[in-house]
């Protein structure tokens, strides 16, 4: 069975409370299968909303797309066949900003909400862990390619 990464349980929670306090009609949970897992990422949030209360019919999935992009062709799709010409994306800080064009670009508009920044009414999420070097170039590698991916969209016109 596939499980969820700490990151996307985080902004799953997120999408829930925002859905339960009337933010949105639907979750559309988006996410493919990852180096040969059994499950895909939206079956697994599906599993997990549905154990935090959220009703079968309030959800959409689609397992299919892996990358940006193509969840956002995809979600975009989902949205036109149902109506729904506006959405809140929730994702992580970093890859908010590209999400949310990649989806403007597909013809939607958009509120980004990510999931796992503090603010002045929310605490950050707890992280338990040691502060190594290593895990801080880690972190400069991650926003690294973030905005290399940004530029290649923006390139390739995708965003």
């Amino acid at each position: 069975m596939t499980t969820l990464a700490p990151e996307s349980a985080y902004r799953l929670l997120h999408a829930v409370r925002l859905f339960k306090s009337g933010y949105a009609s639907r979750l559309i949970l988006a996410g493919g299968s990852h180096r040969g897992a059994r499950g895909s990422d939206a079956e697994v949030m599906a599993r997990a909303a549905l154990a935090l209360g959220i009703e079968p019919s309030s959800l959409l999935l689609d397992a299919r797309p892996s990358s940006t992009a193509e969840q956002a062709a995809s979600i975009a799709k989902l949205a036109a066949e149902r109506g729904i010409r506006s959405i809140v994306v929730v994702t992580s800080p970093l890859r908010s900003y590209r999400a949310a064009r990649a989806l403007q670009r597909a013809g939607l508009d958009v509120v980004a909400a990510p999931g796992t920044a503090a603010g002045p009414d929310r605490a950050a999420p707890l992280l338990v862990a040691e502060d190594h070097v290593a895990r801080r170039l880690g972190l400069i590698l991650e926003a690294l390619y973030e905005y290399t991916v940004i530029a290649v969209y923006w390139w390739r016109g995708l965003i």
